[in-house]
């Protein structure tokens, strides 16, 4: 469901949608696909690339795809949905790997007092 205008979304218009987004990057040439989001300011591959960018953010607002554009790089990332738990677990992994570093620190700074100490 669109949460700004309250209609659902089709499976159908997801896939137009999607379809429309392969479309204008296909139209890209080779030697334009890394302007993909930088664009001409003369000329259609702007157009193309503009279009393009909005049809991928409509997909992200709908859910249909999770991406993140990074603008700088001219980059596209798609990542996978992750369930809750998973992102607990690397979450928890994490902090385990953090802590456990903090204490090897601060074994090692309690040696070296030691060492000078005497």
């Amino acid at each position: 469901m669109n949460r700004v205008t309250g209609e659902t979304d089709s499976p159908k218009s997801a896939f137009l949608d999607w379809h429309s987004f392969c479309i204008s990057v296909l139209r890209l040439e080779p030697p334009l696909f890394p302007l993909f989001l930088k664009g001409f300011v003369n000329g259609a591959p702007f157009a193309i690339a503009c279009e393009a960018e909005d049809c991928l953010c409509k997909l992200v607002v709908k859910k249909t795809v999770q991406a993140k554009i990074d603008r700088l790089e001219n980059v596209v990332r798609f990542t996978e949905n992750k369930l809750a738990t998973d992102i607990l677990n690397d979450w928890s992994h994490n902090v385990s790997s953090l802590m456990s570093l903090i204490n090897e620190a601060t074994h090692l700074i309690n040696k070296e007092r030691m060492v000078h100490a005497v």
